[in-house]
Order: structure tokens, then sequence, then C-alpha cells
């Protein structure tokens, strides 16, 4: 593990998967403003959940109550761990009167981190498959380690995974993305180009 990781990972090392998907999603939902309604981020994950390890796609979220539960309670989790906090005013209006105060909450900078760094982790080999995706739907069939990771700091970058090339490149080492392209399935070959050898994986997998 980077000193990178050490230090700003820490805040999410202990939580659990619940608590990261649900960062995951308020990562993304919260972008711009970083206030949501309890509304909101149901809504995304019921919609979304099929993209994520562990979550039923969303009719079987919507039907199991139980494991609704279990995801508020790690909102609760979130709230007491000050990654959230209940929103008292918006737009000058102070909700403390209002029932609006127990639906909408307010992502605090040490949360929104903490969504930032799960949502690295829980989408890892979805920006790969990703990455290796937009070779094959422009028919390259064969790419190396180092193509492929370019392709994966654009995606990143776009989705504001990392602030930083330096980031990425503190978090994604050519090992971690050796392991994750090994276990879906990619061959590693070797290809003689322009006199050199160079090490590359096949990329035309089904998917």
């Amino acid at each position: 593990m980077s000193a990178m990781q050490r230090s700003s990972g820490a805040s999410h090392e202990k939580l659990g998967r619940r608590e990261k998907i649900l960062l995951t999603h308020i990562f993304f939902i919260c972008q711009k403003i970083r206030i949501f309604h309890l509304d909101d981020l149901k809504t995304y994950l019921n919609l979304n959940g099929h993209i994520f390890p562990g979550i039923a796609p969303s009719a079987d979220i919507l039907l199991d109550k139980r494991e609704l539960k279990k995801f508020r309670m790690a909102l609760y989790r979130l709230k007491n761990r000050d990654y959230l906090k209940v929103c008292r005013e918006i737009d000058g209006i102070n909700l403390n009167l209002t029932k609006a105060r127990s639906y909408l909450y307010e992502v605090t900078e040490k949360g929104f981190e903490a969504a930032r760094q799960a949502a690295r982790e829980v989408l890892e080999k979805e920006i790969v498959e990703k990455a290796v995706r937009r070779f094959t739907l422009r028919g390259v069939k064969w790419a190396t380690i180092d193509e492929i990771m370019e392709e994966m700091w654009e995606l990143s970058k776009d989705m504001g995974l990392f602030a930083s090339r330096k980031e990425f490149e503190e978090y994604w080492t050519k090992h971690k993305v050796a392991i994750i392209l090994n276990n879906i399935g990619l061959e590693k070959t070797r290809r003689r180009i322009r006199g050199k050898i160079f090490r590359g994986y096949i990329l035309a997998v089904n998917r």
C-alpha cells in the first residue's frame, strides 16, 4: 500500500461493503451539490445496483425490505462517522421546522473524500473492463498494459475519481492492473514491434 493510500484511505478502511457502496453512490450524485435527498439515494441505488458487486438488480432490491433496512443502517453509520450530516438549512430556509430535515443530508468534506476513495475501490474491475471495451470498440485486439492504463486514466479523470495523475499512478500499479486483467480472462502474450519485444494482452474477449 502506498503512502497516499495509507494517509487518505485510512478514513474508510474499516467500512463495510454496504457503507462503501453507499459512499460510491453518494460520490456520483453529489458531484456538483453536496446535498442529497434520501429518495435520491434510494432511486440511484435501485437504478444502478446491477453494476456494483453484491447488489442484486433493482427489482430484487425493491422487494427485499431486509436488505433495504441494512442499507439504511449503513447510512446511519456513515452519519455517526461524520461523513454525512443532517441538512439544517438550504437556500436560506431553516429546515429545523420542516419534515424535510429528516430526509436531506449534506456530505462533509471528510465524507466526500471517503466517497471518492470508496468509489475507486468499488469500481476497480469496472474501470479495467471499460478501458478494455474502449479498445475493442475501436477494433483494437491487442494492447500493452501501459496503453490499457492510459485508457483507465482517461476514464477515471472523466469520472472524477482522482484529483491528479499523480494520485492515479500511486493508486494503480501495473501489478494491480495485471491481476484484474488475469481475473477477467485476458491472455498475456508477446509481440515483436519494430524489432523490439513487447508484452501485452489479447483483447478479443466475448463480453
